[in-house]
């Protein structure tokens, strides 16, 4: 049975125009799917193969999407498999935003004085076969402070002043050194509301040199 979040091999039967869909045959489920066009990386032609999550079932066909936090995931998981296996290294988050044109994926280890990001760095090629969006991997922290920090990343780290976490409301206020603020919140904002995703928290941006206005992610 078909369930959303599955990853799908499938290849290009049709461009249907009439629904700004590709119709597919996914080898792997023995059924046809469709590929809205909005929610495919990027443009196919008839014949070709490619992967996508179940985003969707219950219609004629299963609705697939390489767009999804589902699909990020799967990917993930099938590009890290080699570090994963041994069960040390796992996924913790994945997130990204319509507009953004990146991912990012919180990963851990348990194996002490390891680090995770260059265990797992030698496999980021492979993302490029299935996204084109930048995949940046950030380290997960249980410690919630440092794990905002690192999830601004590529924003410097040692640039963040202070980082005041409200638990109960799930925000967090990120003070930054002068002048760097918009190196945290990217372009059109981008990184900082990724950043809030990964973490669950609501980041509220401010400059040391503006305490009384705030950037909002």
């Amino acid at each position: 049975m078909v369930q959303v979040g599955d990853l799908v091999m499938a290849r290009v039967i049709r461009m249907d125009p009439g629904h700004s869909a590709y119709l597919l045959w996914a080898d792997s489920i023995g059924r046809y799917a469709i590929l809205p066009h909005q929610y495919a990386d990027r443009q196919y032609k008839v014949r070709d193969s490619l992967m996508g999550a179940v985003y969707k079932v219950g219609d004629e066909f299963p609705m697939l999407s390489q767009r999804s936090m589902h699909y990020f995931r799967r990917i993930a998981e099938l590009v890290l498999a080699p570090v994963l296996a041994d069960d040390h290294v796992h996924i913790k988050r994945v997130a990204t935003a319509q507009a953004a044109s990146f991912v990012k994926i919180a990963v851990e280890t348990y194996r002490t004085g390891e680090d995770v990001i260059a265990t797992c760095k030698p496999l980021l090629y492979e993302f490029r076969t299935y996204t084109s969006r930048t995949i940046a991997l950030v380290k997960y922290h249980t410690e919630v402070e440092a794990y905002i920090r690192e999830a601004l990343a590529p924003a410097p780290s040692r640039s963040v002043r202070r980082v005041d976490v409200y638990r109960e409301e799930h925000q967090a206020r990120v003070i930054v050194e002068r002048g760097t603020i918009a190196q945290f919140l990217g372009r059109k904002g981008m990184n900082a509301a990724v950043a809030s995703k990964l973490t669950g928290y609501g980041l509220v941006l401010v400059d040391e040199a503006d305490l009384g206005k705030t950037a909002r992610a």
